[in-house]
């Protein structure tokens, strides 16, 4: 519950590099469990500032693998969305 979310955000603000910095992946990337290039990834509202990190490895091995099966059944019912 709340100490599984607590350790997420916690690891987050972690990989974002502090000061509320978000970590960001493509999505891409996530799916084969590699950095972005930060020179790749698109411009962010967030006024604070994103870093590129390797979201896979902020979750559990088992949330990770159904993020990844479903984002793949995303993309084979709206390609390219």
């Amino acid at each position: 519950g709340l100490a599984f979310q607590a350790a997420i955000e916690r690891t987050a603000a972690q990989m974002g590099g502090g000061s509320l910095v978000a970590p960001v992946q493509l999505a891409a990337d996530f799916l084969c469990g590699a950095l972005s290039d930060p020179n790749a990834l698109p411009p962010s509202s967030y006024r604070l500032g994103v870093r590129s990190a390797r979201l896979d490895l902020i979750y559990p091995p088992e949330l990770t693998r159904s993020l990844r099966s479903a984002l793949r059944d995303w993309d084979r019912r709206m390609p390219g969305f």
